[in-house]
């Protein structure tokens, strides 16, 4: 394979029969990518520890949600679909920047700011959809589960 067909190679369906290890490690990119959400967990528990109240506690709990479902969206597609190309790095990229965004907004939602968290959110869970529409389109073994991840991400808050 030739370096530049190395750049652009579509996703693979990860499953024990194609010859895909099962011990799969994680890559920089994605230790680094949830090195991101850390942070946007980091600035949720400094904001329930600024104050400790019931009510701030599920002020916390209605911003975790979104975040760790985020999380979770990216989780579920790298263990699925075997992809280091350079498309899915910048998406990558994208999405951590989008969560970066999502991580510096937290403490404005707390002050009454309603606008930069969701649009962040929303970044986010594009980015993640274009992941599985590129998945549905170039694995036909997996295009009914992509399908599926593509309407649950895309119509679930």
């Amino acid at each position: 394979m030739t370096g530049f067909s190395r750049l652009l190679e579509p996703p693979r369906l990860r499953t024990a029969g194609r010859g895909i290890q099962d011990d799969r490690r994680a890559t920089w990119l994605e230790l680094f990518f949830d090195l991101v959400f850390v942070a946007a967990v980091g600035q949720l528990a400094n904001s329930l520890i600024a104050e400790p109240t019931t009510a701030r506690f599920f002020e916390f709990l209605g911003l975790f949600v979104p975040v760790w479902w985020a999380w979770m969206g990216f989780t579920f597609y790298a263990n699925r679909f075997d992809t280091d190309d350079l498309p899915y790095r910048l998406l990558s990229l994208l999405a951590m920047f989008g969560v970066a965004v999502l991580a510096t907004t937290i403490p404005s939602v707390f002050d009454g700011a309603t606008t930069g968290f969701p649009l962040a959110y929303v970044a986010v869970r594009i980015v993640l959809l274009v992941l599985y529409a590129r998945a549905s389109r170039h694995v036909p073994e997996a295009r009914a589960l992509a399908r599926t991840f593509l309407s649950l991400f895309g119509f679930a808050p």
